[in-house]
Formats: structure tokens, sequence, C-alpha cells
């Protein structure tokens, strides 16, 4: 049985938030996301991983050099990234399991 739509439409997305999004691709790098993509939804990373898969394929027998095939390969990454952040901000999380945690100040009362 389909799951019920929900009523309306979907919140936007903020410019903000598509800034913060990139912004965290270019600190952590494509491949760190993905692999926390897999984690979280491992589905969906299937599926983006293996449409990527074909993306570079398809350039590849367009005709693309190499070099160009992986930098457009890059900016689909890119684009499909920012999206996931986006759309499900908690996922990614707010700090990596290789970046030490941020002291915060001590509160005054």
């Amino acid at each position: 049985m389909p799951a019920e739509p929900p009523d309306g439409p979907p919140p936007a997305v903020s410019v903000r938030a598509v800034l913060a999004a990139l912004a965290e691709v270019k600190r952590r790098g494509h491949w760190p996301l993905f692999q926390r993509l897999e984690r979280a939804e491992p589905d969906l990373a299937e599926h983006v991983l293996e449409s990527l898969s074909l993306v570079h394929r398809d350039l590849l027998a367009a005709g693309a050099s190499p070099k160009v095939a992986r930098r457009l390969q890059r900016r689909v990454q890119s684009v499909v990234l920012v999206a996931w952040l986006c759309l499900r901000p908690g996922v990614a999380g707010d700090g990596d399991e290789s970046d030490p945690p941020t002291p915060q100040p001590p509160e005054v009362p």
C-alpha cells in the first residue's frame, strides 16, 4: 500500500541552505559525503552511484575526452550532493568522525 502523500507542497529550500551545502561539499569532499550517504541511506546511495557510473560511461561513449568526462562527472556529483544535503540536512551530520569536536564557550549565568 503506497504511503499517503504529505498535504501541500514540500518546504522550499533556502539559498542559505544551498550555499551551506555547497560549502560542505567543498570542505569535506565528494567521497566522504558519498560514504555518509551510503551509511545513512544505502538504497539511495546505490541508485545514485550507479546512475553516476552510467553518466560517466555515456560521456565517454559520446566522445568526451577522459579529462572532460571527469570534470563533468565532478559537477554532477556536486549537484547530487548539494541536493541531498539540502533535502536531508540532518543526515550528513555537523561533524565528521575525523574532525575533532569544536569546543563550546562556557555558558554565563
